[in-house]
């Protein structure tokens, strides 16, 4: 087998990167829900009132959907809530 030849500090910017990509995901999926928003019909003013505003679950569908992941394994993460 040969060896391979990698540049010097490779495995700093290689951490770096997998480090910074679930960061710049969430800014870019929480950019795009914002501007543009979903439409949706307005609802009535019976029933309970939610819990999570539409654009928390907008965001965190498209992020289980980038993550290929489920719910459970997207909240127990927990780096896309901020607390790393």
């Amino acid at each position: 087998m040969s060896k391979r030849n990698r540049r010097d500090g490779y495995w700093r910017y290689y951490e770096l990167a997998t480090k910074e990509e679930k960061a710049h995901m969430i800014r870019t999926l929480m950019r795009l829900v914002l501007e543009h928003p979903y439409p949706r019909p307005k609802k009535g003013k019976r029933g309970r009132p939610p819990v999570h505003s539409k654009e928390n679950l907008d965001f965190l569908l498209l992020l289980i959907v980038a993550d290929d992941d489920t719910y459970r394994g997207t909240v127990a993460d927990r780096t896309c809530f901020g607390s790393e």
